[in-house]
């Protein structure tokens, strides 16, 4: 069976850590709640888990697109079925005869120089009155230091990374309408100072003990990784 390198990036369920492989499978379970017998997209799929989890919601076809040839094989040697196959392929040249009724793409955007037009190509690609789901890390949590999306991120596989307005804004630019509900994960207070936001990490540790269940935002608490609807 096709094996890959776990890198601490891409999750491998088999390889990664109980708490990542919760972040990224809630997600997906979040999204399974509005798939059912509809046609989806599951773009920069990595090695398929997330595909599969969504056929079993009732998805009647997936296609799993990832970047990575490597990533690909390890989906269809472990993931792919009558309703799931999976492509190599990059998010802002994708291509296809039919289009979305759903497309999800969780932790994307921030790895790709021009979302802007990665965007734009998921536009194309989805039905009129089809839904968007996307998702990325908040950078007033990821990388506090980084003042806009021109800073390099703390993440060293990050390209750029985005607050809520910044990437509600890029998905209007693109052509998409934005839901107003910003859904989230591991949600905390947010400081603006920076002694003030060592002393809450210290005390109660919130990469390690925040659930990562995808919740509609409580006000005055801010999103580790949020959560856009865009149709």
């Amino acid at each position: 069976m096709m094996e890959t390198e776990f890198t601490g990036e891409r999750l491998i369920p088999e390889k990664s850590s109980a708490k990542m492989n919760a972040e990224h499978l809630a997600r997906y379970h979040f999204a399974g709640t509005f798939v059912a017998g509809k046609r989806v997209l599951d773009i920069a799929c990595g090695v398929g888990y997330g595909s599969e989890l969504l056929a079993q919601y009732g998805a009647r076809h997936i296609d799993g697109v990832d970047i990575s040839g490597e990533a690909v094989r390890y989906a269809r040697s472990r993931q792919a079925s009558e309703r799931v196959a999976f492509t190599q392929s990059d998010m802002t040249r994708y291509e296809s005869d039919e289009p979305y009724d759903v497309i999800v793409s969780f932790e994307t955007l921030e790895h790709i120089p021009d979302y802007g037009d990665a965007l734009k190509n998921l536009k194309g690609l989805l039905k009129k009155g089809g839904l968007l789901i996307v998702s990325s890390p908040n950078r007033i949590i990821t990388s506090p230091k980084c003042a806009s999306l021109h800073d390099q991120p703390k993440n060293q596989f990050h390209t750029q990374e985005f607050t809520v307005d910044e990437l509600s804004q890029c998905l209007s630019d693109a052509g998409f309408c934005v839901n107003g509900t910003l859904y989230g994960q591991k949600h905390q207070p947010y400081f603006k100072s920076r002694l003030l936001k060592n002393i809450y990490r210290e005390i109660f540790k919130p990469g390690q003990r925040l659930p990562a269940t995808v919740l509609v935002s409580p006000k005055n608490r801010v999103p580790r990784y949020f959560i856009l609807l865009a149709s």
